[in-house]
């Protein structure tokens, strides 16, 4: 599960979870979270967003 609020992502997995779902699921977000780098932020690394 994950959640957001105002700044931030909560990562929170349930409590019974195995290696692999999990490592699935990082894999996931890595994908999105590299989606909107490359959405909003330069390629200096600062961010479009203010």
């Amino acid at each position: 599960m994950t959640y957001s609020h105002e700044n931030m992502v909560i990562v929170a997995p349930p409590l019974i979870i195995t290696e692999a779902q999990l490592r699935e699921e990082m894999v996931k977000l890595d994908e999105v979270l590299g989606e909107v780098d490359a959405q909003y932020c330069t390629t200096k690394g600062e961010s479009t967003l203010s």
